[in-house]
């Protein structure tokens, strides 16, 4: 594993497998800490399970104690497994949008769903649901291009029936407090549209 690659890997925001944002690792952080990354990089290329993310985690926690990294950087690790067992895990880094994706998935397409925190459990739920609903798995960059579309049509969809239900309480308000006693009401009486 050269640094290049674990460059790409752990410090690019968008790298390919997807975009960290604010959680990308600090050019500093990378160089001072080269060979343990390397070292949770072999063991995730390894063993890219859900006890390997326990222990990746253990350990990046242990080395923001020593102040080898400045803070706990979640996503980064995600990003990581995905890339090296992209069959297991898709390139949804936020447990948040995993349980969202989910609980999508199970309202909109009554796919299964049991609600659990955990990020490689929810991996398992979301990649379960796609070989229920006929995926292919071996098509992984479709299907987690698919997921991707899915969440934010999703996100869309939450938005706008949030909107509606505002939209709705406010004119019910409205109607409540008379502010619309002096509305002009839209009627035809009589004659063709246009009169």
């Amino acid at each position: 594993l050269t640094e290049e690659a674990l460059s790409r890997l752990w410090r690019e925001v968008a790298n390919g497998v997807s975009s960290l944002g604010q959680g990308a690792l600090p050019k500093g952080e990378l160089s001072r800490n080269i060979e343990l990354l390397r070292d949770m990089t072999r063991q995730i290329m390894s063993a890219p399970n859900s006890d390997t993310y326990l222990q990746i985690n253990s350990s990046w926690r242990v080395a923001v104690n020593e102040q080898l990294f400045s803070t706990q950087r979640p996503a980064a690790i995600r990003r990581v497994f995905a890339a090296f067992a992209p069959e297991a895990y898709t390139s949804v880094l936020n447990s948040g949008d995993c349980q969202f994706l989910l609980s999508g998935l199970r309202d909109q397409f009554q796919l299964p769903y049991n609600a659990d925190n955990g990020w490689c459990e929810l991996n398992r739920q979301i990649k379960a649901c796609m070989a229920t609903a006929g995926l292919e798995s071996e098509r992984v960059l479709e299907n987690n291009i698919a997921i991707w579309q899915l969440l934010v049509a999703l996100r869309g969809t939450k938005a706008a029936e949030d909107e509606l239900l505002i939209d709705e309480e406010s004119s019910m308000d409205g109607l409540k407090n008379g502010a619309y006693s002096n509305v002009a009401l839209n009627q035809i009486l009589f004659g063709p549209p246009g009169t």
